[in-house]
């Protein structure tokens, strides 16, 4: 298992050297070097060794898995600053639509997959697009933002961007990774009541489909039925899609 996700995203900022200043203003972690020395090591070593080395990775492996945390930094490591895919993210793809690789993800590592780029060359007509921030009673009473999610903590600096709430409901028009393109992803469903937040995005954006996953859930989809033309009923999805 590699943490991809620091070192990806520092070499991108051409600026390897500089990854634990990267670490501390973009993630807010701060001494990692010093707390999880093995692990700093690993993301400083895979910067060094530049993209070719991470797309050699992927391609030699049997599934990835996305972590949880903040599906905005996931995008950051894997999407560059135009929103145009890395060459790690076209190896992913390109692997699923192979059906060489299994992906996987939890909490924000579920929710960045949305996005309609899976099927961009063929059969993607909408738009899907990536939740990143807010919570219910925000969503209901501010309705949806299409921009940036506030920084954790920004109302109590006073810097909360636009004077948005840090709880504002907040999206990613453009969608996320691009690995789930059937509809909106959201997580933490039931236990953190946010049925409203995902049916306000869905009105809001119009998309036709959106998936809330309860936590010790699991949605197993195939996405080469889609590809291949064959869309699921209602009563298929029960029996195909989600299983306790």
């Amino acid at each position: 298992m590699v943490a991809l996700n620091g070192g990806i995203a520092t070499r991108h900022h051409r600026e390897t050297a500089a990854l634990p200043q990267y670490l501390a203003n973009i993630h807010g972690s701060y001494r990692r070097e010093q707390i999880y020395a093995d692990l700093f090591t690993s993301k400083q070593q895979l910067c060094e060794k530049g993209s070719s080395a991470v797309v050699a990775l992927i391609a030699d492996a049997d599934g990835i898995f996305f972590n949880g945390g903040d599906q905005s930094l996931t995008y950051q490591a894997l999407r560059h600053s135009d929103g145009s895919a890395s060459a790690e993210l076209l190896a992913i793809l390109e692997a699923v639509k192979q059906k060489r690789l299994l992906v996987g993800g939890t909490s924000a590592g579920t929710a960045v997959m949305s996005g309609s780029q899976f099927f961009a060359d063929d059969t993607a007509t909408t738009t899907v697009p990536m939740i990143s921030n807010g919570d219910s009673y925000h969503a209901l009473q501010y309705g949806a933002k299409a921009a940036a999610a506030p920084w954790p903590g920004c109302r109590k600096e006073q810097r909360c961007p636009d004077e948005m709430s840090e709880r504002q409901l907040t999206f990613t028009a453009t969608g996320g990774l691009g690995l789930f393109p059937l509809g909106i992803l959201d997580t933490h469903f039931a236990e953190r009541g946010r049925q409203a937040r995902l049916l306000v995005l869905q009105q809001a954006t119009q998309t036709k489909l959106a998936s809330g996953v309860d936590e010790a859930t699991a949605l197993l989809v195939d996405l080469s039925l889609q590809a291949e033309g064959i869309v699921p009923t209602k009563s298929q999805w029960r029996s195909r899609g989600v299983y306790q």
